[in-house]
Order: structure tokens, then sequence, then C-alpha cells
């Protein structure tokens, strides 16, 4: 489950480029990318507390970054008619979707469960959702990484991980 945090190191920031606006624009849509991950591991980590009212409560909190997220990439739209990473952020967000939506929402089904109906069927089943939640969302973040360089490659960006960026500053 927190293969995502590996990813999330591997979030990409522009820095030392002559022109402003490509920069700004792929450091919007990576900050949106960065807290929604953030978000999903939160709601991971309450999992294992099996505290209903957490897990509830971080599952909304991935919602509103979602729609936060949602609505500051709409703002952006593409950047000079390339919609690249544009159209990879709203799969990103689309993708987190579909996963409160589903998996997460099964996976706070079975874990609120009372102990006394817990079962060996339950605990497969988590196992799955939990190998699935791991796969789709490094499919998500790879997919958002790919584009982000293909847009830091016609934009002359020089990209550096999000970790070292913060470091160096």
């Amino acid at each position: 489950m927190r293969r995502l945090t590996y990813f999330l190191l591997l979030v990409f920031v522009s820095c030392k480029n002559s022109s402003m606006e490509p920069v700004a624009y792929n450091d919007s849509l990576a900050v949106q990318q960065i807290r929604i991950a953030e978000k999903a591991n939160q709601l991971q980590d309450a999992f294992a507390g099996f505290v209903m009212a957490e897990m509830e409560i971080r599952r909304n909190d991935l919602e509103n970054q979602l729609d936060k997220a949602e609505t500051t990439v709409n703002s952006l739209g593409g950047f000079n008619k390339d919609e690249t990473l544009f159209k990879a952020s709203k799969q990103l967000i689309q993708g987190y979707k579909a996963l409160n939506s589903v998996e997460y929402e099964e996976v706070i089904k079975i874990l609120s469960k009372p102990d006394s109906v817990y079962s060996d069927v339950d605990e497969a089943r988590l196992t799955i959702l939990f190998k699935t939640i791991d796969e789709k969302s490094n499919r998500l973040i790879t997919d958002f990484l790919s584009a982000q360089r293909e847009f830091a490659g016609k934009n002359n960006l020089d990209l550096k991980p999000a970790q070292e960026q913060a470091l160096a500053e």
C-alpha cells in the first residue's frame, strides 16, 4: 500500500528555465498530483486503524482534494495548444475518483465489519483490492510522469525530483 509514497517522490518540478510560463504551468499541475497522492496515502494509512470515522474523513478529504484539483486543472486548460499534460492531469483525477468510489469504498465497507462477521473471504478480497489500488494508482502516476517528461522536452524544462528541489531551497 505504501508504493504511492515512492511514486510521490518521483514527481518532478521544473527549475532553472528561462521561460517561466511553462515552468509555472508544469508546477501547478504537479502540485495537484502531489496533493492527490498525499490524500490517497492518508486514506490508506487510515485503513490500518480500522476506525470507520477516520476512514470516512480521509475518504472525504480525498474527494474534496479531487474536486479542487479538477477545478484548478480545468481552469488551466492546455498550454499553447499542447494538451498532453492537461489530459494526463484530468486522467489522473478521474482515475482517483474511480478508485475512491469503487475500491476505496469497498475496502471501507469490509474493514468496518464487526469481528464476528469478518471472514477469510473478506481478507482475501482485501488483498485483491489493495493490489488493484496499487496497480491502478501506480499506472495513473506513471502516465502523469510520462506526460510531464514529454511536456518538459517540448518546452526545454529541466525537471528535478520534487524532494530534491525542496532540499535545495
